[in-house]
């Protein structure tokens, strides 16, 4: 069996579905209808808590990974194409939340540029929106074009810029522990933010690992994917479940953080998680579908997109439930989170479609 390193990867259409899927799932509290009694409930906030959160780390391996490949083809890759299309993915989305924002006056102008550090975190959280995702990814993908080119300056050869980068690996994944550990026993939420772009740094290494892993089993003629399932991916499976049980037990205090968890993405159940699916899902031999095509093209609008959108249907079924039946259906939390979930990815995906007719939205969708 061949393998490819093309940017073009059959796997990733189903990681960009799945992900996308999983962050309104999330936001939208969409299985709360499900969970009709005490055991069922506890399994969603696992669930919520711990799985659930691997979508934004899938998204930076995928990004990343597809860096790599195109990096190693072209050198000034970052400057010439990824640097402008970052800047302006999070300039254009961060405005729009901040103006969304002002509309409907919920917005404190000193609480964002009052002072430096307001308008330092400001940036850095994307004006404490969704949007930390394009400031972090920027972070990051630089950090890892500095990487390469440092390999590239001081010509050093494969093997032994493996070895940093094992050794980055393990440092990034070591600091993960430290500054959770630091949180957990000092309430220092900062560091472990969900916004904080330093929770994302196994990622550079762990992507560029994987993608020389690929380079090196597409010079062969075949190699044995189940061989390699059983070596890599099920070993970081393991690493994956052990650690979410760990934090599980140890990082879900709902007596001192907010919402009970802390941290959120400076886990190392989710890089390991995220490394296990994004090579597992290169290796598997998947086939196009025309949902999971559409849900993959649709991601970035979806991501982007969802929280700005009413709920439509809710609301159109609420005025019929009160006409037809005087009752309220908004009264029910339950129910009405499962119609914003299929609202805000039903009405994502028109808009989406819609404005990539403009030549403008093609480019940030």
């Amino acid at each position: 069996m061949n393998l490819s390193t093309q940017k073009n990867i059959i796997g990733f259409d189903y990681l960009r579905a799945m992900g996308c899927l999983m962050v309104i799932i999330n936001h939208s509290d969409g299985l709360r209808v499900f969970a009709v009694n005490e055991t069922i409930s506890r399994i969603f906030l696992f669930y919520y808590t711990s799985i659930n959160l691997i979508a934004v780390p899938i998204f930076f391996q995928v990004s990343l990974y597809l860096f790599y490949v195109k990096r190693d083809k072209i050198k000034n890759y970052f400057v010439e194409k990824r640097l402008s299309k970052i800047l302006i993915l999070y300039g254009f989305w961060t405005c729009l939340f901040m103006l969304a924002k002002i509309a409907v006056g919920d917005f404190d102008f000193y609480d964002r540029f009052g002072t430096f550090p307001h308008i330092l975190g400001t940036i850095i959280t994307g004006a404490k929106g969704l949007f930390y995702f394009f400031f972090s990814l920027l972070v990051i993908t630089f950090l890892a074009d500095i990487s390469i080119k440092i390999k590239e300056k001081f010509t050093i050869n494969l093997k032994r810029w493996l070895f940093y980068e094992y050794l980055g690996f393990v440092l990034s994944c070591s600091y993960l522990i430290i500054v959770s550990s630091i949180s957990l026993f000092n309430y220092q939420y900062i560091w472990t933010a969900y916004d904080n772009p330093l929770n994302f740094i196994p990622y550079i290494f762990s992507s560029y690992l994987i993608f020389q892993r690929v380079s090196t089993l597409s010079q062969q003629t075949s190699y044995n994917r189940k061989r390699e399932i059983n070596r890599i991916i099920i070993p970081l499976a393991i690493a994956f479940i052990v650690f979410t049980i760990l934090e599980w037990k140890y990082f879900y205090r709902p007596d001192i953080f907010i919402d009970g968890i802390m941290p959120l993405y400076a886990r190392l159940s989710l890089v390991f998680g995220s490394i296990a699916l994004v090579y597992l899902f290169i290796l598997l031999p998947l086939k196009p579908i025309p949902l999971v095509s559409l849900l993959s093209s649709c991601s970035l609008g979806i991501y982007c997109f969802h929280k700005f959108l009413p709920n439509f249907f809710g609301i159109g079924l609420n005025a019929i439930a009160v006409f037809l039946f005087n009752y309220n259906l908004s009264e029910n939390i339950a129910l009405m989170s499962s119609i914003l979930f299929v609202n805000w990815l039903f009405f994502s995906i028109v808009l989406t479609l819609l404005l990539r007719k403009i030549k403008f939205f093609r480019f940030i969708l």
